[in-house]
């Protein structure tokens, strides 16, 4: 099922939005006028982005810097984030 996003008014003329997950745009319409509500706009909701394989993180990226060969005074980074490391180990 895919989710999607819609902007609908209801009875009022209240504008109300939300997600729905459905099997197809068409069964997210009917949904919607089965609640009562006149779709405005229904778009499938982008898929969530997958992190690359072999990504690392920020947090890792900056450990993997400051466990690097290069002199902390020599790096910024590496300075900064040995001066982390220090305030979080006091």
């Amino acid at each position: 099922m895919a989710k999607f996003n819609y902007v609908a008014m209801d009875s009022t003329g209240k504008e109300t939005k939300g997600v729905l997950e459905m099997g197809s745009q068409t069964e997210a319409l009917n949904r919607l006028k089965e609640m009562g509500l006149l779709p405005t706009k229904v778009t499938e909701a982008a898929a969530p982005k997958a992190e690359a394989k072999g990504a690392i993180s920020e947090a890792e990226r900056l450990r993997a810097l400051a466990g690097a060969a290069t002199p902390a005074g020599s790096c910024p980074a590496a300075s900064a984030v040995a001066e982390v490391r220090r305030g979080l180990a006091k």
